[in-house]
Order: C-alpha cells, then structure tokens, then sequence
C-alpha cells in the first residue's frame, strides 16, 4: 500500500518505517510530540474495517498537533464514518468544530461529573451558545468580585467572542462544504493580504461570500443585527468598553439573533 502521510510522517503497512518528504528514512528521535502521534494514529486511521462491532473508537486523537493536521484528522474520521460508527474523545474544541463542519449529523456530546461524582452526558451547546449563556448569567449576578474587572466590560467581551466563533464556524462548514482550503478560509477571516488586519465590522463583510446562491447572505444578516455595537464590543475585548449597564441586555439579545443567523446556514 502507499504510505499514509500526515504532516510529512509516513507509515507503511509491511513493516514500520519513518519516510520523510525527500523519501529518505527518519529516525524516531527527529520527530516532534506531534509528529509522533501522527505515527501511532496513522495505523488506526487505515484500518480497512470497523471491527466486529461496525464502530471504532478514538480517544484525544490530536494531542499536540497543530491546525493542518487537526484538519487531516477529521478528513480522515470523516471518511472512515462513511461506513461505521465512529465515536471520538477529545478535550480539543478544533477537531469538535471540523468534525461538525464536515459532518452535519454529527452528535457533539459534554461528558461531565454532577457534586456527587456521577458521569452527566449532555448536548453540547455550540461555544457561542455557551458564552452567551454566561453573558447571561452575569446580568443575573448584577456585580463581579473586584478582581474580575467590570461586569459591563465582561459581557460585552463576551458577546464580542461569541460573534467570531459563530463566524468562524460559519467559515469551516463553508469551506467543508465547498471544498475550499479550510486553513486559508479561516485565515481569511482575520487578516487581508493587502490592508492587514481585519475589525470585527470589516470580519463580517468578508464573511457575506460564505453562503448560498438566492439565499440571503448569513453573515449579511448577522452584521444587520449587531452593527450599532461593534465598535463598543471591540473596546471591551481589548478590556475598555465602558462602564454603563444600560442596555447590556439587549446587546446580549442582539449577539445571539447575529450569532444564530450564522449558526443558521
């Protein structure tokens, strides 16, 4: 069989053996944490059959491996569960986001422990669901311990991270369903080639290509939910954005319309 690559390692089936880009043999010692992983994973990932039982689990498959090769992984789970069940553990919200992105009836579940020591198995809100959910609670709070800062200052950077990584996901599942280069897409989102940088406003306007002939943009409609609080959303994630609780509500409320209008397509 050829050699399974992943990230410049090889494996190859008859006997085990580095192969470097060049062709040339590699010695285990060369390798990084992550390349080593990418070796022992390898094996795994061409298995040609799910096992007796038609399933295979996979336990923190991207320990140390970066975003090329998280992206790797999923696109090799994703195919191996063409044919069988594949269940993964992982504490790496990236793979959580690829997989979703590539795979839409994907189950993402939250394995947790209740006060008493009982495993809790839930739905897993999407991550700017559950800041959102925060954003909340802290209003509920009314006041923060001294050494956390400002409540104002807290919810409207919370309601700032919650906008990129509804935005972000928005990118990787257009991408995945595209088959556009996930890794350039998201970098796209953050940085233009020729003016630099990209503010949270200018984001969301790169973003409207990311959608569906004849569908409204998602990214379009989002930006038409949060636009009159950007500016201050953005002075809170650099810790300023003022100290008026006034209307903190709503812009919570604005938040998730926006982050739901992404999280829609």
């Amino acid at each position: 069989d050829a050699p399974v690559r992943l990230g410049g390692v090889a494996f190859r089936g008859d006997a085990l053996r580095l192969v470097g880009a060049d062709g040339g043999d590699r010695p285990l010692g060369t390798l990084s944490a992550g390349q080593r992983n990418a070796l022992v994973l390898a094996p795994l990932l061409r298995a040609r059959a799910g096992g007796p039982f038609g399933f295979l689990l996979v336990d923190d498959p991207v320990h140390a491996f970066d975003d090329l090769r998280v992206d790797l992984v999923a696109d090799e789970l994703v195919r191996l569960a063409d044919d069988r069940r594949v269940v993964v553990l992982t504490h790496d919200s990236r793979l959580a986001e690829a997989l979703t992105a590539k795979r839409r009836d994907a189950d993402v579940l939250a394995l947790s422990r209740d006060p008493a020591g009982a495993l809790v198995v839930a739905d897993r809100a999407a991550p700017w669901a559950s800041l959102l959910a925060d954003a909340e609670d802290l209003l509920k709070m009314g006041t923060l311990p001294p050494d956390l800062g400002r409540l104002p200052v807290a919810v409207r950077g919370l309601c700032r991270h919650a906008l990129d990584g509804a935005l972000r996901g928005l990118a990787l599942r257009w991408a995945a369903e595209t088959g556009a280069d996930l890794a350039a897409t998201v970098a796209g989102l953050d940085r233009d080639a020729r003016s630099g940088e990209r503010g949270t406003r200018a984001r969301l306007q790169h973003a409207e290509r990311f959608g569906m002939a004849g569908r409204p943009s998602p990214a379009a409609v989002a930006l038409r939910r949060c636009e009159r609080f950007l500016g201050i959303w953005n002075e809170a994630a650099h810790g300023t954005g003022g100290d008026s609780r006034q209307g903190l509500a709503a812009e919570v409320a604005a938040a998730r319309a926006a982050c739901t209008a992404l999280a829609a397509w």
